[in-house]
């Protein structure tokens, strides 16, 4: 059976909406970075902020090679991660607004959508991930959220979740939809990265 039509293809509706949101979510997250916070801890284990624009700065341009086959020219600023960041970021805001039906990652065929939503899921935590090593409480925004928490299982699984992300955080089921996607994903939705609590707001 072809693994694409196993996982429900047409579960993730308009995927490049949901793109568009996260991404425009991280570019927001990112206005707080300044040289100093580059150094401060983030809710990803071992990982300073550097290494973790550096992480989505890749992220970013996998996301346009795979939906627009095009990767963008960082000219001058690519030895500048967070100038990297808000360039790619743009790049895939304006080329990737849609996705082909079907694309190919790692040599094999995959649907458009899935591609589409599974960036959106992985550019939006690790914007929550920059705000909170930047000291601010910004949830990921409630529909775009709620929409990732109903594709999270489909994409994040038992096999994939080692590679991406840490164990889920047991949650209020009650709480707000940002808080329960980032505990999925293994983040404790109320610590800050050196072990205090964010106060909200």
């Amino acid at each position: 059976m072809d693994e694409r039509t196993a996982i429900e293809p047409e579960l993730f509706g308009d995927a490049a909406t949901l793109l568009e949101r996260a991404t425009s979510y991280v570019l927001g997250a990112a206005a707080d970075i300044t040289t100093a916070t580059l150094a401060n801890a983030t809710p990803c284990a071992g990982w300073n902020l550097r290494t973790l624009v550096a992480h989505v700065n890749d992220s970013l341009a996998v996301v346009a090679d795979t939906l627009a086959s095009r990767v963008p020219d960082d000219g001058e600023d690519s030895a500048a991660p967070v100038a990297t960041l808000r360039n790619r970021a743009r790049f895939l805001l304006e080329t990737s607004l849609g996705h082909p039906d079907d694309v190919h990652v790692g040599g094999l065929p995959l649907d458009g959508r899935i591609a589409a939503a599974t960036g959106a899921l992985e550019i939006a935590v690790h914007g929550w991930d920059i705000a909170r090593a930047c000291g601010r409480d910004s949830p990921i925004p409630d529909g775009l959220a709620t929409a990732l928490i109903r594709l999270a299982p489909m994409v994040v699984t038992e096999e994939t979740r080692p590679f991406l992300f840490g164990p889920p955080v047991v949650w209020s089921r009650q709480a707000p939809p940002g808080e329960r996607l980032v505990a999925h994903l293994g983040r404790n939705p109320v610590a800050r990265p050196d072990g205090g609590l964010i106060p909200p707001g």
